[in-house]
Order: structure tokens, then sequence, then C-alpha cells
């Protein structure tokens, strides 16, 4: 990034992914012995942001409860959307204080507008698609900074690529930058090699 283009100050990138039970992490991340409810807190220990499918967190808002408990205080948690309007789980409420964010990743965003508002939780929709990464705003601010940003990690087959991207979400991003890799089995190592070049470029 040229110094031309460089804020003053750099936005802090945060690494994370889509989801935390992932069958190949089983093996390759978590250990042999950890129970199933712990496994949220182990990739907390780590990781600073999470996107939760619809799926999950509609089934299981037990489980991301327990699981946060002794996330960091600037553990960013944000739940995706389903494609249509549907009434929040039951329980939602006990992780409220801790959700950044509801996504809205495919259908129409406006129909989430009231809800959001009324449990006071940012909407944030796509503003930015670029080759590889997707900014996502709140909802209707046009010329918000991203807040989000996710990637597909299979598309990236280089650091020198995966600096190009971070680089790029700088530019659009404000005082946080949550990189949320969505791919089925985000690979660790694009993951940790994403912290590793943001913590380079300073950021």
């Amino acid at each position: 990034m040229s110094a031309s283009n460089a804020k003053q100050r750099l936005a802090d990138v945060v690494v994370g992914s889509r989801g935390w039970l992932h069958e190949q992490w089983s093996e390759s991340y978590y250990p042999e012995d950890i129970p199933d409810e712990w496994r949220l807190g182990f990739y907390a220990n780590e990781f600073n942001t999470l996107l939760v499918p619809w799926a999950q967190w509609n089934e299981s808002i037990e489980a991301l409860e327990e699981g946060l408990e002794d996330a960091d205080d600037d553990f960013h948690l944000y739940l995706e959307l389903p494609d249509t309007q549907q009434s929040l789980p039951k329980h939602w409420h006990v992780i409220a204080d801790q959700v950044k964010g509801l996504v809205c990743t495919q259908g129409d965003a406006s129909q989430w507008v009231e809800i959001a508002e009324n449990i006071g939780v940012p909407l944030l929709v796509e503003m930015q698609n670029e080759s590889v990464f997707i900014g996502y705003a709140p909802y209707g601010e046009a010329s918000a900074s991203i807040e989000l940003a996710m990637i597909d990690g299979t598309k990236i087959d280089d650091l020198v690529l995966m600096r190009e991207q971070i680089e790029q979400a700088l530019q659009l991003a404000d005082s946080r930058l949550d990189f949320i890799f969505t791919d089925t089995a985000p690979a660790l190592d694009a993951m940790r090699n994403t912290v590793m070049i943001a913590e380079l470029l300073g950021a």
C-alpha cells in the first residue's frame, strides 16, 4: 500500500471463521479429548471473531452462551440471518450483549431492519464485492466503512495475494476489521497467516 493511499492509522484486523464446528478440525485443531461444549471456548482462545450460521445459533443458543463464557471482552460475535424473515430463537437474548451484528448474506435485507432496530443490534449488509473478499457495512449507510470482510480461503493460493486482499480491505475499514473465512473447512494455516500478515502491516 503506497503512503498516499494509506490511512494515518490502520484498522485492527482480527481473524475468524464462519462456524467453529468443522469436521476437519476435529482431528487437525481440537484436542482429541476435548468435550464438544468446550470447543467454542478453545476456538475463542486463539481467534477473536466468529460468524455463526443461522442453523447453528437457531438450534443451540445455550451452546453459544456456554462456549463464550471465557471469551475476551473484545471477542466479536456475528449472527448470520436466513434468506427469509423468521422469528429469532426464544432465548437468543442470553447472548445479546456479545452480538456485534446480524449479517444478511442473502435475501432482502430490508425485512430485517425493524427486528435489528428493536433489539439494538446493527444489521450488516454487503457493500463491497471484490475479487476475493466481500465487505459488509451497516444497512442504510452508503458511505460507511466496512466492519466485516468475508473471504473464501480456497481462492487464496499464496501469501502475496492474501496481503493484497488485506490491504484492499483495510482501505475500506475504519477502526476494526473482522476477517471471516467462509469456506466449508477453513484452512487453519491460512487463518494464522492472515493474522501474521496483518501484524506485519501494523494492523
